[in-house]
């Protein structure tokens, strides 16, 4: 399977074109639209992304898109037992504590099924009560006109529709995230949050026919949270179109929907006024050296999450908080390393510890850590990039779920 690259969560229009080439984090789409795929869809071909944890394995494999019995070529992966369930007190937990699942994988559904199981398994093993689906979706290009997805890489409705019921059929409380794919914009410096189409009317209706029928399966299958747009920084000002696209939301889907600004617009108060819910996709800098304490770095994830009031904290979910197992990426947690970067797992325990510690305390309205790739095998840690919490990080994540929390 292929996976996309994608600038950090944390680049400002000012850094995007700096940081581009340095910095590998994915994104995600989808399959079937409204209408069929757009002409020239199969040619968009998403690199691999050094922070992807099935990067040894990535290999393109042109695949079919569909919604009937078979999406796909591809073998079933090994069998899955029983669903793991979510323990009541855990489900009863207010806030959510998640997982970003993020779903390329594309094949027939057995091959779904099963993948979805396994990995889903795991999710409920670490504690958590939630799972935001996150899949990729794609644009032409840094003047677009349309949204679509791709061939081999996106989800259809039907496939996500069967992840969610398995995620659901767990216990879990699913987040469902369209997330803007990058791999045709980075050749030029842009990033997701500095497009300009050239109708943006234009563009707003193609991306909201592109979310009909995903907001359809997400009520379908009890779905609670949509994201409808993730660090779209160019268009935080466009409330007549997020009017819009949030009114389909609730026409179609009914549950809570929101929206992931990058930690630099949202620490600012720069978020589109029409989309009621808050959240954030959080790589704030934070100049300390490897060798901080987990004290000293929640201090600093405190002062920088106290840029907002405690009303504004209670109804953010921290949509995405990531960093990878290497030296030096404190100052900059969203910037991914190559793919032979030497891993430092106490970076990333230290890191996912401190940032848990903080908002727990803060009372904030949730996190998800980023990201289960849908190629993991989770027990394969060892030939992972420093992307990859397995193994790693995880360990930090299972005791962050373990310690309960509240927001009020």
């Amino acid at each position: 399977m292929r996976a996309p690259i994608r600038i950090p969560a944390t680049a400002s229009r000012a850094v995007a074109a700096t940081v581009a080439a340095a910095v590998l984090l994915v994104t995600a789409g989808c399959a079937q639209m409204a209408p069929g795929l757009p002409d020239g869809t199969d040619a968009i071909v998403a690199a691999p992304q050094s922070g992807d944890p099935a990067h040894p394995q990535l290999t393109p494999q042109p695949q079919a898109v569909g919604i009937g019995p078979e999406e796909g070529a591809g073998s079933v992966p090994s069998t899955v037992g029983p669903p793991s369930q979510v323990p009541t007190p855990v489900r009863n937990i207010p806030a959510d504590l998640g997982i970003n699942l993020y779903w390329h994988t594309i094949g027939s559904n057995a091959v779904v099924d099963a993948t979805a199981g396994r990995l889903l398994n795991y999710v409920v093993g670490l504690g958590a009560n939630s799972v935001a689906i996150a899949f990729p979706i794609f644009t032409d290009g840094v003047h677009p006109t349309r949204v679509y997805g791709t061939s081999g890489i996106t989800p259809s409705p039907a496939q996500l529709g069967r992840i969610i019921a398995a995620a659901k059929a767990r216990g879990l409380r699913v987040m469902v995230r369209p997330l803007l794919d990058e791999a045709n914009l980075l050749p030029s410096g842009a990033w997701r949050g500095s497009i300009a189409p050239p109708n943006v009317d234009g563009w707003f209706a193609s991306y909201r026919a592109f979310l009909d029928p995903y907001f359809a399966v997400a009520k379908a299958q009890d779905a609670e949270e949509f994201v409808v747009g993730t660090e779209l920084d160019a268009f935080i000002n466009s409330a007549t179109q997020w009017r819009q696209v949030v009114a389909d939301g609730q026409a179609r889907f009914g549950g809570l929907i929101t929206y992931a600004s990058t930690w630099n617009t949202w620490d600012h108060a720069q978020v589109p006024s029409a989309v009621p819910g808050v959240g954030v996709d959080a790589y704030p800098p934070v100049h300390l050296p490897d060798s901080a304490t987990v004290d000293q770095l929640s201090a600093a994830w405190t002062a920088w999450l106290k840029n907002r009031p405690a009303s504004v904290l209670a109804q953010t979910a921290i949509q995405e908080l990531g960093i990878p197992a290497q030296a030096g990426v404190y100052a900059n947690p969203g910037a991914w390393g190559g793919a032979t970067a030497a891993i430092e797992p106490q970076v990333q325990v230290n890191w996912f510890t401190a940032a848990c510690d903080s908002a727990r305390a803060l009372h904030m309205r949730g996190l998800y850590f980023w990201m289960l790739d849908s190629n993991a095998n989770t027990a394969n840690a060892a030939s992972y990039p420093s992307g990859s919490f397995i193994g790693r990080g995880d360990s930090a994540i299972k005791t962050c779920f373990s310690q309960g929390w509240s927001h009020s």
